[in-house]
């Protein structure tokens, strides 16, 4: 084991021997610190900066206390939730739209259209990544026109970060991109509200892949959700019209603009293509390592906003998909309301809205009955725990099995 070693010094020491540490005053009156093979560095650990539940990590700055314990405040960073579509292509022709990966969603209006899809992140093949692709240029913006990649976070999230008071914290932004058109893009917070909002611009250099961090005080004044409702956006423009452009940038203001005046356009060309993937939004004013958190834990933390009866990996409204298919056998056959109940693996958000899907046909609105037909199914006493399948109709079944999504998302 190193040595660590304390002692006062009137300049920077020689440098230790391998696997020793050197932590030195200096007549500034700062600490600091000389490891083995690194720099000096200074030491920012004073006591009255911890709060319970950091930890000390070194920055450039030196070390200093930080909530890397903390998890990342925004769900799916690494793209590996797809719920719905299961990495499977979702296409906008011009004209605009919504697709939704579990947490993120893609908003599109105007005369372009995009490709977005969860893969594989060509960098770093541990984690899952967004492409996107231009399938249709808009080379001349009109002034509503957008496309935004963003995610709202729940108020629950924002209790303890002191947003909306004169004790709002500091929060760290980062995400990798590869392929982005060089330009400025921008990175937009803003409230529940619409009224409160923070512009900053990300200039990407080149094509390259370039690892962004952006560290923001948070908003001291204004209405903020701290319950289940829309706490934050988080926003990354594409490309957007004059209408929400704004030239004030690094600082809270009393609106909902955040399209940066310089603005890049994504959608300028069907050649661009791009990636996005470690996104972390993170309560600390230091960039931290992309905090890689277990499946299971990531799935149930998605799973209060969508959960579905399919199996990981089973796109919804998949035909003759039986894994997880809720089910009801009758000993004989009769006509009344055959209730199923389901009961869901995380408390939704709030009630959420409920769909079925035939087991057979993937045809929503229905359950596979008898093995011979689908039947119409309705759902009742739906909360933020269960709901209960029934069958309206007034025909004879015997069984009957089908899938269901509960959907509480903030869209």
């Amino acid at each position: 084991m190193g040595t660590l070693t304390i002692a006062e010094q009137a300049s920077d020491p020689d440098e230790p021997v391998a696997g020793d540490q050197v932590i030195f005053p200096k007549t500034d009156g700062e600490m600091y610190t000389h490891v083995n093979g690194g720099s000096v560095r200074r030491v920012l650990l004073a006591p009255t900066d911890y709060v319970a539940g950091q930890v000390p990590v070194f920055t450039d700055d030196g070390l200093v206390w930080t909530d890397y314990t903390r998890p990342n405040l925004l769900i799916n960073g690494d793209f590996r939730l797809d719920q719905i579509r299961e990495g499977t292509t979702y296409t906008f022709s011009a004209g605009g739209g919504q697709g939704h990966l579990d947490g993120w969603v893609v908003s599109v209006s105007g005369a372009g259209g995009i490709q977005f899809q969860a893969v594989q992140d060509p960098d770093y093949p541990r984690h899952n990544a967004l492409r996107m692709k231009c399938s249709t240029a808009d080379a001349s913006v009109a002034a509503g026109d957008y496309c935004v990649l963003y995610q709202i976070i729940e108020g629950y999230k924002l209790t303890d970060l002191g947003v909306g008071t004169s004790s709002a914290g500091w929060i760290t932004i980062q995400f990798d991109v590869k392929g982005l058109p060089a330009g400025d893009y921008g990175l937009g917070l803003v409230n529940g509200n619409a009224d409160r909002s923070y512009c900053t611009v990300v200039t990407i250099p080149d094509t390259g892949r370039h690892t962004i961090t952006k560290t923001v005080r948070l908003d001291q004044t204004g209405t903020w959700n701290y319950t289940n409702g829309r706490g934050m956006y988080v926003l990354l423009v594409l490309m957007g019209g004059t209408s929400q452009q704004t030239s004030t940038y690094d600082e809270w203001k009393a609106d909902a603009s955040y399209f940066p005046s310089t603005q890049a356009n994504f959608l300028s060309s069907t050649s661009n293509e791009a990636y996005i993937g470690r996104i972390q939004l993170i309560p600390s004013r230091v960039p931290l390592p992309f905090n890689v958190v277990d499946y299971g834990a990531e799935l149930a933390r998605a799973q209060r906003y969508f959960e579905k009866t399919y199996d990981p990996g089973v796109a919804i409204q998949t035909g003759s998909a039986n894994g997880g298919a809720l089910y009801r056998y009758a000993d004989v056959a009769n006509t009344g309301q055959h209730t199923i109940p389901w009961y869901f693996k995380v408390t939704k958000r709030t009630t959420p809205t409920m769909q079925s899907y035939s087991w057979a046909t993937g045809t929503a609105g229905y359950f596979w009955c008898d093995g011979t037909a689908d039947r119409a199914v309705a759902f009742n006493n739906t909360g933020l725990n269960a709901s209960f399948v029934y069958h309206a109709s007034g025909a004879s079944i015997t069984y009957r099995y089908g899938h269901c999504t509960a959907d509480a998302r903030l869209l």
